[in-house]
């Protein structure tokens, strides 16, 4: 059996959290299988003096066939965000299966990059549409 490490011990915190905040899963599953861009939880993972890295997640939805047309969290996939502290340059160190164009990627860095204007790397932060 596998052990866990603190980057699982992190993702189980933060997957509780992710719940409470998102809500539920999308209501209209015309697709097979959707990726939520709409509510992104954010996650500090790791800091040094020169830069801090960001995970963030999203929702990996799939036809509920208790509920048809409803969509249910399969899992979470996650990816990683990296930003340099002196320049507030953003890249990505650990691309989110399925996120093709780095649709979330670029929601996630956004967000850390406000915070980076403010002289800010919280420990949480959320990426939410509308």
């Amino acid at each position: 059996m596998r052990r866990l490490t603190d980057e699982d011990r992190l993702s189980q915190q933060t997957t509780g959290w992710f719940v409470s905040e998102c809500g539920r899963p999308p209501r209209d599953m015309s697709q097979d299988v959707s990726l939520d861009w709409l509510c992104l939880p954010i996650a500090k993972k790791e800091e040094t003096d020169e830069w801090c890295d960001f995970m963030f997640y999203a929702a990996l939805c799939v036809p509920d066939p208790e509920h048809p047309g409803r969509g249910k969290v399969a899992r979470q996939e996650r990816g990683v965000v990296r930003i340099i502290k002196s320049t507030g340059e953003i890249t990505v160190v650990e691309q989110m299966p399925g996120d093709d164009g780095e649709r979330r990627a670029g929601r996630a860095a956004r967000i850390i990059s406000r915070h980076w204007k403010k002289g800010e790397y919280p420990q949480q932060t959320i990426y939410a549409a509308g």
